[in-house]
């Protein structure tokens, strides 16, 4: 029987699941996938919240003009602001759903 793959939070751009080996998240969005840590998922999530909040006025939301930095400098991601809020909406999601099972956890 396979292992079932716990799910965090999905929406039409992506997903989030419990890494079973790590203390971490797969965040798939796109055709991006990245394995962070709580603490990366955090700064990724907040990140991803303060662009979104600087390209609120952005006139064509699907036009691909949001670069997303990441930590090897030659790299970044290419999203809409569309895409983007659906990216915010994953992290936010995730990160609540990972508190409430700390909380119960405990």
């Amino acid at each position: 029987m396979k292992r079932a793959r716990k799910i965090y939070h999905e929406n039409d751009f992506g997903f989030t699941r419990k890494c079973s080996c790590q203390d971490a998240v797969h965040v798939h969005f796109g055709n991006v996938a990245q394995l962070l840590n709580h603490a990366q998922l955090r700064e990724f999530a907040s990140y991803v919240f303060e662009t979104l909040r600087s390209y609120a006025d952005v006139h064509d939301h699907e036009e691909r003009s949001i670069y997303i930095r990441t930590r090897d400098c030659g790299l970044m991601f290419t999203l809409n602001y569309s895409e983007l809020k659906l990216l915010n909406d994953i992290l936010e999601n995730t990160i609540l759903m990972i508190e409430v099972e700390t909380v119960l956890s405990n």
